[in-house]
C-alpha cells in the first residue's frame, strides 16, 4: 500500500514538473490580473487616506496660527513629517499585496519562459546529435552498399519487377514513393492544394512567383522559416517549420545555400541538394513543367535549424 502511494506521488511529481512552464503561465496570468483588480480597488480607497491628510495638515496649520507658546514652528514640521511618513506607509501598505501578487506573478512567467528555453536548448542539442549520428549511418550505408542503395533506403522508393510478354523480367522499375519519406520537408503540389489550376501554365507561374517572392523575402529579411513558405504555397504548416527555414549570410554561411529554391527544376544531382534527384522524380518534374503532369514534388533546399544558426 505503502509504495503504491509512493508511486501515485512520485507521478505526480512529475506531472508537475512536465507541465511546470503550462502551470506557471497560468499562475502568472491570474497573479496579473489579481494583481490588477486589488490594485484598481486600492486607488478607490487612497481618496480617504489623501482626506485624512489634509485634514492633519490644516489642523496643524490650525493650531500653530493660533501663536500657541507650547507649540512652535518646530513642532509643526515634526508633526507634518509625522502626518508625511503615516499617509505613505498606509498608501504602501494598500497597494502592498497587488505589488506583492504582481512581483510573483512576473517571477512565475519569467520561470515559465525560462523552462522552456533550457528545454529547447536540449531539444535542440538533441536533435544535433541525432542528426549527425543519422549522417554518420548513410555514410556507412554508402560505403558498403552504394548511393542508389541509400536512396532506396533514405526515400522510401519502390520498385518491383518490370513485365514483358506476361512474364516478370530481371529489370526493376520505381513504381512510386512517399513524398514524407522522400523528406521531412518535401511536399506534392496537385489537385489537393488550393492554388492549383488545370492550367499546367498557371501552375508554374504560381510556383516560380512564389519562390521568387521568398528570395526577396529572404534577402530583405536575413532569414525565413520554411512555414512562410508553406503558407504561401497552401500547404499545413508544421511544428518543424517554426525553426527550420533558411538565412541570408554571404559572408558566413557555411550550412545553407543563400537562396531559396523548391527543386521544380532539380532534373540532376546537384552538390547542394545531395542525391535527392533520382530518375523518377526527375521525370515527373520533366512532365510537370511541361504540361503533361499535374502534380510535381517539391523539395526546399533548407537550411535547418535556423534558431542555432541566427544565434550564432
Amino acid at each position: 500500500m505503502k509504495i503504491e502511494i509512493k508511486k501515485m506521488i512520485n507521478k505526480v511529481k512529475f506531472n508537475v514538473v512536465k507541465h511546470s512552464p503550462e502551470i506557471l503561465m497560468g499562475i502568472g496570468i491570474a497573479g496579473v490580473v489579481t494583481s490588477t483588480v486589488l490594485a484598481c480597488r486600492s486607488t478607490l480607497k487612497v481618496k480617504d487616506i489623501l482626506e485624512d491628510k489634509e485634514t492633519n495638515m490644516n489642523n496643524v496649520k490650525e493650531v500653530l496660527a493660533e501663536g500657541r507658546e507650547d507649540y512652535t514652528e518646530e513642532d509643526a514640521r515634526k508633526d507634518k513629517t509625522i502626518i508625511m511618513t503615516t499617509t505613505a506607509l498606509r498608501i504602501m501598505k494598500l497597494y502592498a499585496p497587488s505589488v506583492i501578487i504582481g512581483a510573483g506573478s512576473i517571477a512565475c512567467l519569467l520561470q515559465s519562459h525560462n523552462v522552456m528555453r533550457n528545454r529547447n536548448a536540449g531539444l535542440a542539442a538533441a536533435l544535433a546529435a541525432t542528426t549527425e549520428s543519422f549522417k554518420q549511418y548513410r555514410e556507412r550505408v554508402t560505403a558498403k552498399y552504394g548511393d542508389e542503395v541509400d536512396k532506396e533506403m533514405r526515400y522510401g522508393i519502390k520498385k518491383e519487377k518490370k513485365e514483358k510478354d506476361g512474364k516478370k523480367t530481371k529489370e526493376e522499375i520505381v513504381v512510386g514513393c512517399d513524398e514524407h519519406e522522400l523528406s521531412g520537408y518535401a511536399r506534392y503540389f496537385n489537385e489537393n492544394n488550393m492554388h492549383w489550376s488545370e492550367d499546367p501554365q498557371y501552375n508554374m507561374m504560381f510556383l516560380r512567383q512564389n519562390q521568387n517572392w521568398a528570395n526577396d523575402k529572404l534577402i530583405s529579411q536575413g532569414y525565413l522559416y520554411l512555414n512562410d513558405v508553406y503558407d504561401a504555397l497552401g500547404f499545413p504548416k508544421t511544428k518543424a517549420g517554426q525553426v527550420v527555414g533558411w538565412v541570408y549570410d554571404p559572408k558566413n554561411n557555411e550550412r545553407g545555400d543563400n537562396y531559396i529554391d523548391f527543386g521544380i527544376y532539380d532534373l540532376n544531382v546537384r552538390g547542394y541538394r545531395d542525391e535527392m534527384a533520382n530518375d523518377t522524380i526527375a521525370e515527373e518534374r520533366q512532365d510537370f513543367i511541361n504540361g503533361y503532369r499535374n502534380s510535381i514534388l517539391l523539395d526546399f533546399n533548407v537550411d535547418g535549424n535556423i534558431w542555432e544558426t541566427m544565434g550564432e
